[in-house]
């Protein structure tokens, strides 16, 4: 496979990811930017990696935009809450497909009270290729 020109203009069919890491601490709520989607993406998965478990109150974390935070998965205890790697149940929705660049965000809510560290991460494939 031949490289790319830059890191948007990528050469054959890949998938990419973006990954962001929550420490809560005694923070409480957060809503934190993942990275920037270019036009074109496609979301295939959106996942958490937790290493230390949120705790206190009913965390949740859910995945979206800075103006709908759940617009891609909903709010989830079990993203926040259980070691280990963790898939989020993507929405039905046309806008899992970017129509033009999208930030995406990781919103934790549920005011948890003590600790939490976790991995979020968005996979996604790229834009078509143009010669």
């Amino acid at each position: 496979m031949a490289f790319g020109t830059t890191a948007r203009k990528p050469v054959g069919q890949q998938v990419a990811f973006i990954r962001k890491t929550l420490t809560a601490g005694t923070a409480g709520n957060q809503t934190v930017t993942i990275g920037i989607l270019p036009k074109g993406a496609s979301i295939l998965r959106l996942t958490t990696m937790v290493r230390s478990a949120y705790t206190g109150g009913t965390p949740t974390i859910s995945f979206g935009t800075s103006g709908s935070v759940a617009a891609f998965v909903a709010a989830t205890g079990a993203l926040a809450t259980t070691l280990g790697r963790n898939v989020g149940t993507l929405v039905a929705t046309a806008s899992l497909y970017q129509t033009a660049d999208t930030t995406i965000v990781a919103a934790v809510a549920g005011v948890p009270t003590g600790g939490g560290d976790a991995d979020v991460e968005v996979e996604y494939t790229t834009p078509d290729e143009t010669p």
